[in-house]
């Protein structure tokens, strides 16, 4: 009963940050169909957590429930603004006319939230992979009054890393009263539902515009629910090869050219329906394939939202996913702001476009008050707080939405629009940066620049296995739209497109050059590879050899760098196409205005056609460049830029089957076609996530409760932490025994109390500072601590680390020598006692 109470309390909560932010969303986004309802709830989530941030970085108000409760009384505030310009008829009469589309996303989105949350709490266990790190930074926010949140596993310095998304899960876990075991796990079933409900709310939008050539509501919330589909209900194609491997399908040639990892070797027969090998879903999150200059694996890591929530980790790059969606539908709002502005729905800038302000033009012209600018810019500037890699992706496809647009207007990409699209990108930059500045000032990074891709590319058949289902489809519909929009013959069409494809493969590698000679890691490799010396820590004496080898196979093997470059060509000709007026020779020889029963002549087509550009653009620069980081590989990139391409390719492919499947202009076998390939590849793709939810978890004893685990294993160790969560108020140093990174035993008293030790997981504090200097430091001395039998020098450590409790556990027993750990006894008070646990106070 307290699970389901949990469970209720934040889609309650969830409810009233939604409806609150929904006035403020009705007018931001007044050029969508749905007027921001289905963004509301993250909008909410987010100006909530941003007003409570901002004001606890400087100093205004506590990081506390009356804190949250006020940063809510501002949002209400705003949203009670917006409405006295609308007026509360206008929200009542839409939703008079859209209670269908209501129902089915209030439907979607209460059945992924609790249907979510059922399935965690079979698997509620925060012990394994990064889940500790994720409930440490949780607990650590909960006991910080003010930002930056104290790092619990360094003390004395604030948290290095984009926290805002455990913002987030914080506010909501002091606003519900749940406990933090209980809040963690009731977190993945709420952002589960943000997922859903946003990539829904992104389709809905593109497939409703108001020029649509169907005019039947179904057919949006169809394509809505299609792209929540696609984009966290599937995994990718992985799954279907793995139950195709272990029922002996497939030839060993056909295995071996596949070459993911696992199921390389011969197929397994008679394996029937469950696949047996340990953790055998964790291969779908690995299934690109890169190798180190002496043949050795090396990791890439290619998760998808599934995974990600299968696997139960709550990182930035998914707390920042339902976001992204956010950033679409305003890029889209952007898109079609003319339409709205030419009915003279924007008095309110009359005065405005008066003056000879560029930046007041600017803003008519894109359809936008000054109060949308600043909404505009904290909702941006937010994807750089959760998760930094995605507000120049998120940036890009607004101002790339509005360049569509203005290139609408006028017709040509002349010097008045790129000048437009570049002042509005370095504005929303600026003030996304400027808005989050706070966050910046405090935060390091083990980022060093930018490296090429000089040895790995992406092997064709595995970028099909992870990205086929969207892929596929998305194919279908630029071919189809090469076919009716081409004003040249077929032929000329594609040797144009397949010339430039070259081209910008040879630009791509040339700029990667640059990059790489520009930055220290990078000369390093560029002199080794040229002068053929070893490249420390490779293990391989003949450099260039290898390396030569590696280059001709790449060049032998170009098929995903040279179909990315084409595809982004492809679609650059088609934007181009279809963004000319419909008046212009160009697209119209007769002069006439065109029909609408033109086969995809839809309005929405050059806003899908951005987000395959995009995701295209994405997946072709890993081809060439990553960013230097301490892994030293394209691991990180990859992962962070695939993530991206997989929300970008999903939405834009539930549009574009909707589109083609529904046209009657179209050619009805190439409809069918697309369904039926979609069909299958839909099927394909729902082998994993069935597959991976029937074998995972523990369906006889369900809890929410993801520090359930240390009372049944450790007893005396979870008792501790109830104490300290209950009788240590405020954030008092504690130690206990060094941390080990991906060890749940150690460091669990911090990560579970938010209480900071000296230092927890050492390698992860060099991943987010980015740098391993005091982490080696403390951790000598942590050793000293428990180990000296020298009273002076012990008093001394625990000084200088302003410790006021010593923990004494099992952790720490099995480490050091008992006759060291006796001086605790005499130096300090016992504070708590049971079983192999003690806890020492200072006196």
């Amino acid at each position: 009963m307290r699970d389901i109470l949990a469970v209720l309390s934040w889609w309650l909560l969830i409810q009233i940050l939604g409806l609150a932010a929904w006035p403020l969303a009705f007018r931001l986004l007044r050029f969508l169909p749905d007027r921001g309802y289905t963004i509301a709830k993250p909008l909410g989530l987010l100006l909530t957590s941003y007003a409570l941030w901002l004001a606890g970085s400087l100093g205004l108000m506590q990081n506390s429930l009356g804190g949250i409760i006020f940063a809510l009384i501002l949002v209400i505030a705003s949203s009670a603004w917006a409405l006295s310009r609308d007026g509360i008829a206008a929200l009542r009469d839409w939703l008079s006319r859209h209670r269908a589309t209501v129902l089915v996303y209030e439907a979607l989105f209460l059945i992924a939230m609790c249907g979510w949350a059922a399935f965690r709490a079979t698997n509620p266990a925060i012990n394994t992979t990064e889940k500790p790190m994720e409930f440490m930074f949780l607990n650590s926010i909960l006991r910080s009054p003010t930002f930056p949140p104290h790092d619990a596993w360094l003390s004395g310095f604030g948290i290095s890393y984009y926290y805002f998304g455990y913002v987030m899960m914080a506010m909501m876990t002091r606003l519900s009263g749940v406990i933090p075991g209980v809040a963690y796990n009731v977190s993945h079933g709420l952002w589960f539902a943000l997922i859903a409900g946003g990539a829904f709310g992104a389709a809905f939008q593109i497939s409703n515009t108001k020029y649509q050539i169907s005019k039947r509501l179904m057919l949006p919330i169809v394509v809505g629910v299609m792209a929540a589909v696609f984009v966290v209900f599937l995994g990718n194609l992985e799954g279907t090869l793995e139950l195709a491997h272990q029922n002996g399908i497939g030839s060993p040639n056909l295995w071996q050219w596949l070459d993911i990892k696992d199921i390389s070797g011969p197929a397994t027969t008679g394996g029937g329906a469950k696949v047996p090998r340990f953790l055998w879903w964790w291969r779908a999150s690995r299934v690109v394939h890169d190798y180190t200059l002496n043949g050795e694996d090396q990791e890439v890591i290619d998760e998808f939202p599934f995974f990600s929530f299968l696997n139960g980790d709550l990182h930035p790059h998914t707390l920042a996913y339902p976001f992204a969606f956010l950033a679409i539908s305003l890029a889209l709002n952007v898109y079609q702001g003319k339409e709205q502005d030419t009915e003279g729905k924007m008095q309110d800038a009359g005065s405005e476009t008066q003056t000879a302000h560029l930046a007041s033009r600017l803003l008519h012209r894109a359809g936008l008050l000054w109060p949308d600018l600043l909404l505009y810019a904290i909702c941006l500037g937010a994807l750089g707080f959760l998760n930094t890699w995605d507000f120049p992706i998120y940036l890009f496809i607004v101002v790339a939405a509005f360049a569509l647009r203005r290139w609408q207007e006028v017709g040509t990409l002349n010097d008045k629009v790129i000048t437009d699209v570049i002042v509005l990108g370095a504005i929303l930059g600026v003030l996304g940066f400027v808005l989050y500045l706070p966050f910046y000032v405090s935060f390091q990074s083990q980022a060093r620049g930018i490296l090429p891709n000089l040895l790995n590319g992406t092997r064709f058949p595995q970028f099909l296995v992870m990205f086929g289902q969207f892929a596929v489809p998305g194919a279908l519909f630029l071919l189809a739209l090469a076919a009716l929009r081409s004003q040249v013959s077929a032929w000329r069409f594609w040797l144009g497109a397949l010339g430039w494809a070259f081209a910008l493969l040879l630009v791509m590698a040339l700029v990667g050059l640059a990059l790489g000679l520009i930055s220290p890691d990078g000369r390093t490799v560029m002199t080794a590879l040229r002068t053929g010396q070893a490249i420390p820590g490779l293990g391989v004496q003949d450099v260039g050899t290898a390396a030569g080898a590696r280059l001709l196979n790449r060049l032998l093997d170009p098929w995903t760098a040279l179909l990315l470059a084409l595809t982004v060509v492809m679609i650059w000709k088609l934007i181009h196409q279809s963004v000319t007026p419909p008046s212009s020779p160009a697209n119209n020889q007769s002069g006439e205005e065109s029909n609408e029963a033109e086969p995809l002549m839809n309005p929405a087509v050059p806003f899908i056609l951005l987000l395959f550009l995009a995701g295209a653009g994405l997946a072709l620069s890993v081809e060439f460049v990553y960013l230097a980081d301490t892994f030293g590989t394209r691991m990180n990139t990859v992962f962070k830029f695939y993530y991206q391409v997989w929300a970008l390719w999903g939405v834009g492919a539930a549009c574009a089957v909707g589109m083609v499947v529904d046209d009657a202009a179209l050619w009805t076998p190439f409809r069918i076609v697309t369904g039926v390939a979609t069909a299958l590849l839909v099927v394909a793709g729902s082998v994993y996530p069935i597959m991976a939810i029937t074998t995972n978890g523990d369906q006889a004893h369900p809890t929410l409760d993801g520090t359930a685990w240390i009372a049944q294993q450790a007893p005396d160790d979870y008792a501790a932490i109830e104490w300290l969560n209950q009788n240590v108020p405020d954030s008092p140093v504690i130690l206990e025994a060094p941390g080990q990174s991906y060890h749940a035993e150690l460091s669990r008293v911090s990560a579970s109390t938010g209480l900071p030790t000296v230092l927890g997981w050492d390698y992860h504090e060099l991943q987010w500072r980015g740098t391993y200097d005091e982490a080696g430091r403390r951790k000598t001395d942590m050793e000293k601590l428990y180990t000296t039998r020298d009273t002076q020098e012990t008093l001394t450590l625990l000084d200088k680390y302003a410790i006021s409790y010593v923990y004494v556990g099992p952790a720490e027993r099995g480490m050091f020598p008992a006759a060291s750990l006796q001086k605790f006894d005499t130096l300090m008070d016992v504070a708590f006692q049971q079983g192999n646990v003690t806890i020492y106070k200072r006196k």
